[in-house]
């Protein structure tokens, strides 16, 4: 046991330093790049209760010097690569205000990605580092405020206040809302949207009841879901000129009486 001991503190010894707390404890610094590990071992009457400490220090010096600065130099891989994503994300979201600003001035059609670029003070490369073009930056911010005006919808208590809270949101990005439905040829970001919404009631439903939602009511929720899309859709593209509330309460009155009977039990409306 005593061997074992020595052995530790020779070997911690000559790769880190040792500094004496007091009389009956040595505290050995493990030096890992800028990370400090104290192991401290406390001595009585000449002899070590226990050499578990003893071979926990053997067992780190080994795997230190097997490894180097291996997991040091991962961890800062990692950070090195969260930093750059936030880079680039900063970089996106300031070449979305960008075409918010175009978009203010000319039809998304008429927008050229050298416009794009001058209103951010970036250059064509970094614009087609991150999108392919402009409906691509178009269809990335979509998906960013539609996920938000989701968030701002589950704020809601009911069904009624999280459709008024995200109409609101809608409307504050109305603009890009209306460019990504109106040049939405293949409806992929109607899709979308459905998916999102029908995914947040059939989790608000399930959550409640603790249980699968049954078929026929899964039925009445998809068809009422597409139709509050696209509803909506003619809303944002202006064919509709009810504020967000009128439009939130003729939404929740035309859900299927089945369904609104759910919500309403639930505590939803």
């Amino acid at each position: 046991r005593f061997f074992f001991i020595q052995l530790a503190l020779f070997l911690n010894y000559r790769n880190a330093p040792i500094k004496y707390c007091n009389p009956c404890a040595f505290l050995f610094d493990y030096v890992f790049d800028k990370s400090w590990i104290y192991l401290v071992c406390v001595r009585k009457k000449r002899y070590y209760k226990s050499n578990v400490i003893a071979t926990i220090m053997i067992a780190g010096y080994a795997i230190r010097k097997l490894s180097g600065n291996s997991y040091m130099q991962l961890y800062q891989g990692d950070c090195a690569m969260e930093s750059e994503r936030k880079i680039n994300e900063n970089i996106k979201y300031k070449l979305a205000d960008a075409m918010k600003q175009c978009m203010k001035e000319a039809p998304v059609e008429k927008i050229t990605v050298k416009e794009i670029v001058e209103a951010c003070g970036v250059t064509r490369q970094t614009f087609y580092r991150n999108f392919q073009d402009k409906y691509d930056l178009i269809n990335w911010y979509f998906d960013k405020i539609l996920l938000e005006s989701f968030e701002h919808m589950g704020e809601g208590k009911t069904v009624y206040e999280g459709l008024v809270n995200k109409f609101y949101y809608i409307q504050k990005e109305k603009l890009f809302f209306k460019a990504a439905f109106k040049n939405d040829d293949q409806n992929c970001l109607r899709d979308h949207d459905f998916e999102l919404i029908l995914a947040f009631y059939t989790h608000q439903i399930e959550d409640r009841t603790k249980r699968k939602m049954p078929q026929h009511l899964q039925f009445q929720l998809e068809m009422y879901c597409q139709g509050s899309i696209y509803m909506t859709v003619q809303w944002v593209l202006g064919y509709r000129k009810d504020t967000p509330e009128e439009l939130a309460r003729f939404l929740t009155d035309a859900m299927p009486q089945e369904l609104a009977e759910v919500f309403h039990g639930l505590g939803l409306s």
